[in-house]
């Protein structure tokens, strides 16, 4: 049985296929191009072979991954979530302009972005009640997308509880709307995104 392989395995592999390309590259930033590519083999080859005819028998880095390597419509809307909750609303249309492009439906976009606030919530709530984000991981079967949490966590220490609650409410109301009635899906998530972004800014309930 050849089983999905993930988490650290992967990165080693990846780590295999650049030596095999002539190249080195770090654990670290075998964990980058997995984070930005996915887990598909295919396309981690793939990948993997551009890399490796750009680094020219030189090691592999982070910067070339950001300059190369495509992202996932997942990895691009959790750097959606990023841009709103530091109030970055240029870099957000930006994004979400980036994600129409490419054909990325808005009831996607909506269903990952609800994702992301969850695990904000998550760790919020969880770090209230003195759970380390390992904890929270295990309780709620994150696995090998345990470093999700870590991140988030950085990214909403200036975002309140109550604004993390009220975004998932606001999170909801539109992807019910985007799937029970015919609307401008671009018009309904720039508008999500701008409300999204104010509430992050918000601090009355500090």
């Amino acid at each position: 049985e050849l089983g999905h392989r993930s988490g650290l395995a992967l990165e080693r592999d990846m780590c295999k296929w650049a030596k095999a390309g002539g190249c080195t590259m770090s654990e670290l930033t075998a964990h980058k191009l997995i984070q930005t590519a996915g887990e598909d083999l295919n396309r981690l080859n793939a990948e993997m072979k551009k890399l490796t005819a750009y680094a020219d028998g030189k090691e592999i880095t982070p910067e070339m991954i950001e300059l190369l390597v495509s992202k996932t419509a997942e990895a691009s809307v959790y750097d959606l979530f990023g841009w709103i909750v530091e109030g970055n609303i240029n870099k957000a249309l930006s994004a979400i302009s980036a994600l129409f492009y490419q054909q990325v439906s808005g009831v996607y976009i909506c269903t990952v972005l609800s994702g992301a606030y969850l695990d904000a919530y998550r760790v919020r709530t969880g770090g209230d009640a003195g759970k380390p984000n390992a904890v929270i991981a295990e309780d709620f079967g994150y696995k090998n997308r345990a470093w999700v949490l870590g991140k988030i966590a950085k990214q909403i220490r200036g975002v309140t509880t109550s604004a993390l609650r009220r975004s998932i409410d606001k999170l909801l109301e539109v992807q019910t709307r985007m799937v029970t009635e015919v609307v401008d899906e671009r018009i309904e998530i720039e508008r999500l995104v701008c409300q999204l972004t104010l509430y992050a800014e918000d601090r009355s309930d500090d």
